[in-house]
């Protein structure tokens, strides 16, 4: 089974926690995503919440 913890943080960026690097989701840019990390919530957790704002997810 494949798992990945995903948030969600100001609309613009999703992090991935297999990989901890935040995609910019208006730019093909890779950032840091060690002040983010704190707010990591399960992928049923981010859906439930209504976090998911779609795209492709590699």
């Amino acid at each position: 089974m494949f798992q990945v913890t995903v948030i969600v943080c100001r609309s613009d960026f999703i992090i991935y926690g297999d990989t901890h690097m935040a995609w910019n989701k208006r730019k093909p840019m890779k950032i840091s995503s060690i002040k983010l990390m704190q707010t990591i919530v399960p992928l049923e957790q981010s859906i439930a919440s209504g976090m998911i704002l779609g795209g492709s997810y590699p």
